[in-house]
């Protein structure tokens, strides 16, 4: 089924600019772009990635399944909803991108479970940008996670420092190679080894600032 997965990705989920033109977050042209949210939003398909996430995560102890809306969102109820049937003790959670300005002004939504496996899926990861503000966000709540399941790894040099710098045990169905996508440009050698000189931490705090795209300034 793997195959017919891959299959599926390749000519319904993966597009070229040749076909239709394509744009950036930074306002550029982009060559490709892979889009899972058909497969996401087709029951026949959302059923062989839960089936594959469970083939791997086989367990009976007790398991929470998070990520970040809006991509995650499909993935997590699907797997709470097949982890039910199976007759697994699982539970899901939805990290929000902005925190509420209104009602309970929860960044996280679900009942987080202390000393609980917690597993973060997402579609893909890239950079792991959004995994490390879910991580951030988790961590804010006193929950610490290592595992994290995506249906595609980029293999990006960034994303697999974000990795070994948080011993995240990452299982992906597929990478970007697999669907003959190019790989990602080589990267400097740059030394790593900078560490948290301050942060304000506060149990329930936002890390996060809730204006879109707003950035501090420092100065001196």
């Amino acid at each position: 089924m793997l195959n017919d997965l891959k299959n599926y990705i390749q000519t319904q989920c993966v597009h070229d600019a040749k076909e239709k033109p394509m744009t950036s977050s930074t306002g550029e042209g982009l060559n490709w772009l892979i889009d899972l949210r058909p497969l996401f939003l087709s029951p026949e398909w959302l059923n062989v990635v839960t089936e594959a996430f469970w083939a791997h995560y086989n367990t009976n102890e007790p398991i929470q399944v998070g990520g970040m809306e809006v991509a995650a969102i499909p993935l997590i109820t699907a797997l709470v909803m097949d982890g039910h049937k199976r007759g697994k003790d699982v539970s899901g959670f939805i990290i929000r991108k902005q925190r509420k300005t209104t009602g309970l002004g929860k960044r996280i939504e679900g009942d987080l479970k202390q000393g609980v496996r917690t597993v973060l899926v997402d579609d893909l990861i890239n950079s792991g940008a959004s995994l490390e503000k879910c991580r951030l966000a988790l961590l804010q709540a006193d929950i610490t996670f290592t595992d994290v399941f995506t249906v595609i790894n980029f293999k990006n040099i960034t994303g697999q420092n974000w990795q070994s710098d948080h011993n995240i045990q990452l299982h992906s169905l597929f990478t970007s190679q697999d669907f003959n996508l190019p790989r990602p440009k080589k990267q400097p050698d740059m030394k790593r080894g900078y560490g948290i000189n301050w942060r304000f931490y506060q149990k329930g705090a936002f890390p996060f600032h809730i204006v879109p795209k707003s950035t501090p300034l420092y100065h001196e």
